[in-house]
């Protein structure tokens, strides 16, 4: 049977209820799994109107799964407002984004849900309700799943994973940041990640720091002291890896010539650039290491165009087919 995905509604005041209104008005969600959509039914319910959507659901009512072509709709009251005018950040939202969480990973730890997709969240609404000491919605899942373990986001495109050695630090930190176990890290959390969607064998290739792959130490001797050593022993622990490879080449490498199956850079922008510039409306993140398979479009919960009914769900039909590869 198709596995049961969690499709969380995302931001209110964004448009994710909009890309879950329209993949399940179309179809599209039950044709690629048994759907769980969690959040508020008042905000679903509008959005399917002003849009003139018809979406059959039954109320879930805490224990039944899905049956095949059957959505069901597990009502996250929005708390403290009526209603949540589109662009609006604050904790309102936050607390609904919250509230979705919480719902979608006690389903996860009860058995009732395989994978979770969720529709773009807006980090300062989620700081607005929980504090700065959450960053973003990653480290609210880590805290909601009791892991400890090591994790960071996963980009894919057309099938190219990425991650990063390093993440949302300052540049003049990152020299000092990437280290043989960093490399090592990133390594596997991207190697276990694509074997989990189905490669058993994954291509994948690593990013060099300094211009010309830091030509043989003349421009910088990271790749010779740090990046090669961190290869070499990724290589030992039955991950063989290539590189390190010059960051202005290795996406024509990938993406062009087809050679790599993922690519590990050392900092955010090194493969954000690409990855964006590529494929802003197809994009998937996936919040790697985490045991539950958790995805999301890539592109954020666009408040400038929420509301409009203009909202392009590629990339939202991307990540959820990536949470059902791997939650078979």
């Amino acid at each position: 049977m198709k596995p049961i995905v969690a499709i969380l509604l995302g931001d209110p005041a964004g448009i994710g209820p909009e890309l879950t209104a329209k993949t399940a008005a179309s179809g599209e969600l039950t044709d690629r799994c048994r759907p769980l959509v969690i959040g508020s039914r008042t905000v679903f319910e509008e959005i399917c109107s002003s849009l003139s959507l018809d979406v059959p659901y039954t109320l879930f009512d805490g224990s039944r799964v899905p049956e095949e072509n059957e959505i069901l709709f597990a009502d996250v009251p929005l708390a403290g407002a009526d209603a949540v005018p589109f662009g609006t950040i604050g904790a309102v939202c936050g607390r609904q984004i919250a509230e979705q969480i919480d719902c979608a990973i006690a389903l996860y730890e009860r058995g009732l849900v395989n994978a979770v997709c969720f529709a773009p969240f807006t980090k300062a609404s989620l700081k607005a309700y929980l504090g700065e000491s959450i960053h973003g919605e990653m480290d609210y899942f880590t805290e909601k799943l009791h892991y400890t373990g090591p994790c960071c986001e996963i980009n894919q495109l057309d099938g190219l994973y990425t991650t990063r050695v390093t993440s949302h630090i300052p540049l003049a930190e990152v020299a000092a940041a990437i280290t043989e176990d960093a490399i090592l890290t990133a390594v596997k959390l991207l190697w276990d990640t694509i074997v989990s969607a189905g490669n058993a064998a994954p291509r994948i290739a690593v990013a060099a720091l300094n211009p010309h792959g830091g030509e043989n130490g003349t421009c910088g001797r990271e790749e010779l002291d740090v990046v090669a050593p961190a290869i070499k022993k990724a290589g030992e622990l039955g991950m063989p890896v290539s590189g390190p490879f010059p960051s202005d080449t290795i996406f024509v490498r990938a993406f062009s010539r087809k050679e790599f199956d993922g690519v590990v850079t050392l900092y955010h922008d090194q493969g954000q650039i690409a990855i964006k510039l590529l494929g802003f409306d197809r994009g998937v993140t996936i919040e790697g290491g985490l045991p539950c398979p958790i995805t999301t479009p890539a592109h954020g919960s666009a408040m400038d165009i929420a509301g409009k009914g203009v909202a392009d769900t590629g990339a939202f039909l991307h990540a959820l087919d990536c949470a059902v590869s791997m939650a078979r």
